[in-house]
């Protein structure tokens, strides 16, 4: 049997439970999984980058948003990458008009500080969530390449509800091993990741200046 759209992994999900009664329920197994897949995978395949002319302290966030890897600002030909802050250190610090440093999230908007004193290039690079399967779309890159973390993940859900312990605990410890095998697959593929910043200066230090 192949395990590569959402039909097909709906009945998987099916004969490893042997429930057909829970067909209704398994849509709901399936979003749960990647709810947690949301949270633990950071892949090159989850990575977009976007660009926007900044001016205010205020600028709109991409929708699709998980999570920001890194913020580099240019102007004239220079590139700087910026320092996140927490927004309640930002709050804090005192009014500032200059070259931004640091980012911070609010909302749906990143903010910058100092408050941008001309007009910047923003280069966003982030990550975006894993496109969920449904009927509209049966199947995405992480179904293909990695189906048996969709169909453990999905049955770690779903033996809760089932209110078996030991299926609960067998199909965690497959999940979390084809977690781990996709984590160190790509670890041994790519190497150790480095950031922007340390690309740029690998002892930098920021410190947030008033």
């Amino acid at each position: 049997m192949t395990l590569s759209t959402y039909d097909e992994l709906k009945s998987a999900i099916a004969d490893w439970l042997e429930r057909a009664d829970l067909a209704p329920r398994i849509p709901d197994f399936i979003r749960l999984a990647e709810s947690q897949i949301d949270r633990a995978l950071r892949e090159r395949e989850m990575t977009r980058r976007a660009s926007a002319i900044v001016s205010d302290p205020l600028s709109a966030a991409p929708n699709d948003l998980l999570e920001v890897r890194s913020l580099i600002l240019s102007n004239g030909g220079e590139r700087w990458p910026l320092t996140p802050a927490p927004l309640e250190l930002l709050d804090a610090a005192a009014a500032a008009v200059g070259r931004p440093r640091f980012w911070s999230l609010v909302g749906a908007e990143l903010r910058y500080h100092p408050a941008p004193d001309r007009e910047y290039t923003a280069t966003l690079t982030y990550y975006v969530r894993v496109p969920a399967l449904g009927d509209t779309r049966p199947t995405n890159w992480l179904l293909v390449a990695h189906p048996d973390l969709y169909l453990f993940g999905s049955l770690k859900e779903a033996a809760p509800f089932l209110r078996d312990a030991t299926l609960t605990a067998m199909f965690e410890t497959k999940y979390r091993t084809a977690l781990e095998e996709l984590r160190q697959g790509r670890r041994t593929l790519v190497g150790p990741l480095r950031t922007d910043r340390e690309l740029h200066d690998p002892t930098a230090q920021a410190t947030l200046i008033d």
